[in-house]
């Protein structure tokens, strides 16, 4: 392992953003280390409304991976400290999800497991996209240089795209039986709390913005992330080599099922008026134009 102390990123989303193809372009970046799980789960199981969920299901996960070795069919990382997959990997995240220490140990030890050199190390958790200020103020004051990136999809379709995506995966009976415009109706009527955190650009820039340096901040946009000029952008912002990415590689597709109806649409769109708005008067004519705020036409 590499003494020389590295940049820390955060990616803190969106989810339906991206954030698993920039994961595997960075996995296969020669100045990035990321860590063998994509997605450490370590700050929103201390701060933010969501800790308790994200510890118990951390805690389901390892309990799983204990009884039934997960993972074991995937490739060995031989130059992980703490071989990956293994029960001793597995043992180091339980450690990180009770360590309380003020210098956050245990997540440094898995975030440094395996580097090699490279200046920067990869946390990529959307998740994070739901925290607020203080969650952000604890993370910069373990990396003071660290930097932080947010990728943003135009709302609706990231929002569609996201109850989509739980519609298809949720083993939830209450979410596996019924259509997509019924779970859409229980977002629409403040049931799907962690789907709303997740839509609210505005109140996370905000957030960060109140305690990180804007010069350590990224925003970048999911309709212009898949060609050179804003990975080169964004390898340039890193201080790493200049890579290229595969940009036809599809992670996760919604396209063949069910879609919410237009009108169900049309209703989804209207929530999200003030996000677009806030967004317009933020980023102006960087807003890609696929990007259809409500009354500026059909979604």
């Amino acid at each position: 392992m590499s003494t020389d102390a590295p940049t820390f990123l955060y990616c803190l989303g969106a989810q339906k953003a991206g954030t698993t193809w920039l994961h595997d372009y960075f996995c296969d970046h020669p100045d990035v280390h990321v860590p063998a799980v994509k997605e450490m789960h370590y700050f929103d199981s201390i701060f933010g409304e969501e800790k308790r969920a994200t510890t118990q299901r951390r805690a389901n996960m390892l309990a799983r991976a204990l009884s039934e070795k997960w993972g074991y069919a995937q490739p060995r990382r031989e130059d992980d400290v703490i071989p990956f997959p293994s029960v001793e990997y597995q043992g180091a995240l339980l450690r990180m999800h009770t360590d309380r220490s003020p210098d956050h140990a245990a997540y440094r030890e898995l975030m440094l497991n395996g580097r090699r050199g490279e200046r920067v190390v990869a946390d990529i958790t959307p998740a994070y996209s739901t925290l607020e200020a203080d969650a952000f103020a604890e993370m910069l004051r373990i990396a003071p240089d660290a930097k932080f990136l947010f990728i943003m999809r135009d709302p609706l379709k990231r929002l569609i795209s996201s109850l989509r995506m739980r519609h298809v995966t949720d083993v939830a009976p209450v979410v596996a039986l019924q259509g997509i415009d019924q779970l859409c109706e229980l977002y629409l009527e403040g049931s799907q709390l962690g789907a709303e955190r997740r839509s609210t650009y505005a109140r996370l820039i905000r957030e960060l913005e109140k305690v990180v340096p804007r010069a350590q901040i990224c925003y970048l946009f999911y309709e212009r992330l898949f060609t050179d000029a804003t990975m080169d952008a964004l390898n340039d912002w890193l201080g790493v080599a200049r890579k290229p990415g595969d940009y036809n590689k599809v992670i996760w597709s919604t396209s063949g099922n069910d879609q919410p109806s237009p009108e169900m649409t049309r209703r989804l769109h209207a929530t999200l008026a003030d996000e677009y708005a806030f967004l317009a008067d933020r980023f102006g004519s960087d807003i890609p134009e696929k990007w259809v705020a409500p009354g500026k036409g059909r979604p």
